[in-house]
């Protein structure tokens, strides 16, 4: 099964480049916390008619505003944990002491703040009790560590010392199966809400996504929402991308207290859905940035010299350009997340962004450099945007600090934190 890209675009760079990553490597964890290269990440304040106060925590970068807005705020990205044991880290989350959890192929390792490493849970990939093959999900509630395995579609119970507690599976509903995404799992009222999509891919049609609610003990399910997303391409009978460059996306959210959010990503517009509130629609007014020719006619040439890729890639690339049907704007986000305080982070796509190619992306050197994430209050107020370094993968959101994962100049990755001076951190901007 494949599932769609951030980006809404081709799995060329997926399917047919390879997907950079940490290679298999032995040796003893050694924790490398440390400043890091010099990337530095931004807060800019949303702009209204009416001037606010910045937070004293916050120190502008400059006294002159940028594009007319509001000055900005800047933090520098540090490195927390490097070492050789660290393949292929995924998802994360955060215990009630700051205690980090990372998710890498098989194993959770437990880090200090401060980047120490203070346990592994899981020695050996397998199917056993408190074993795991594949994790794409760890959450925490109470003091019950949550490992989602998505091998074996089946969720783990640990205690804060790892200690393996039960396991049930969380089987397929009606047509749609757990994500193939790294997720922070969520706990609601003795339920897990987990995005999913459906598992049958044919050309041309649209794939839905959903919600799925289980209940924790006995595995009892039901969806709670369900969305069109994209429409694939199929070349050979295999899946290659999106039918629609820059179409339509199912693009899910899962967030605290029983929160999903949900949007198409063209126009600006998400709906939030949580147990206690109505429907919310969060909008803004981003204009959609048109497609330039640079887009519409990528250099395969030069792209494919880069990656060495043999002549029959070549052409598979050139059938899926002319199969493909692009559009004439660009998407308006690509991304959600919720942060610890249910404030929901949005990646838009900005005009530096939007000059690039989608499968050029996937190379640090042709990236910009940040990645563009405005925030909103629970209440659906803009509260700013954040620009955050695009090598990183943000992961877990918390108070005051993102933590993620970052790919280093020569493709190792490790786990990184920008710490944000953020205004609203003190709850006074709610």
């Amino acid at each position: 099964m494949t599932t769609p890209t951030l980006f809404g675009g081709f799995i060329v760079a997926a399917v047919l480049l390879g997907c950079p990553g940490a290679g298999d490597r032995e040796g003893d964890a050694s924790p490398a916390g440390g400043e890091g290269p010099r990337v530095e990440a931004e807060f800019i304040a949303a702009r209204n008619d009416e001037s606010r106060e910045r937070s004293p925590a916050t120190t502008p970068r400059n006294d002159e505003s940028r594009d007319g807005r509001r000055p900005s705020t800047a933090a520098r990205m540090e490195i927390i944990w490097q070492s050789d044991d660290l393949e292929r880290p995924g998802a994360m989350a955060a215990l009630d002491d700051e205690r980090i959890l990372v998710a890498d192929r098989y194993r959770v390792h437990v880090i200090t703040p401060g980047g120490g490493l203070l346990r592994t849970i899981g020695a050996r990939s397998g199917e056993g009790p408190g074993e795991f093959a594949s994790i794409y999900g760890v959450g925490v509630t109470g003091d019950t560590v949550l490992v989602y395995d998505v091998r074996t579609i089946r969720l783990s119970l640990l205690d804060s010392t790892g200690a393996f507690l039960g396991s049930q599976t969380l089987r397929p509903h009606e047509g749609f199966v757990n994500p193939e995404t790294r997720i922070r799992l969520h706990v609601h009222d003795g339920h897990l809400i987990l995005p999913a999509t459906e598992n049958v891919r044919t050309d041309g049609i649209p794939v839905r996504g959903a919600f799925l609610r289980y209940r924790l003990g006995d595995g009892s399910v039901n969806t709670v929402r369900a969305i069109h997303g994209a429409a694939w391409m199929l070349l050979g009978g295999d899946v290659i991308g999106n039918r629609q460059m820059f179409g339509p996306q199912a693009i899910m959210a899962v967030g605290p207290g029983g929160r999903i959010a949900f949007g198409e990503g063209l126009e600006y517009c998400v709906t939030i859905e949580d147990p206690v509130s109505d429907v919310q629609r969060v909008c803004h007014s981003r204009p959609r940035i048109p497609v330039t020719d640079a887009v519409r006619d990528p250099p395969l040439e030069a792209l494919a010299q880069r990656v060495e890729l043999p002549e029959s890639r070549r052409q598979m690339m050139r059938a899926a350009v002319r199969a493909q049907e692009i559009g004439s704007h660009r998407p308006s986000y690509l991304a959600l997340m919720f942060d610890d305080a249910s404030r929901l982070w949005v990646q838009v796509v900005d005009q530096e962004q939007a000059q690039i190619h989608p499968w050029m992306l996937r190379y640090p050197e042709l990236r910009p450099p940040h990645y563009v994430w405005d925030v909103f209050a629970p209440d659906g107020k803009h509260l700013g945007e954040v620009r955050l370094p695009s090598g990183l993968s943000p992961r877990l959101i918390t108070q005051d600090a993102v933590y993620g994962v970052y790919e280093l100049p020569s493709g190792e990755q490790v786990v990184a934190r920008v710490r944000m001076p953020l205004p609203w951190a003190d709850g006074s901007a709610r």
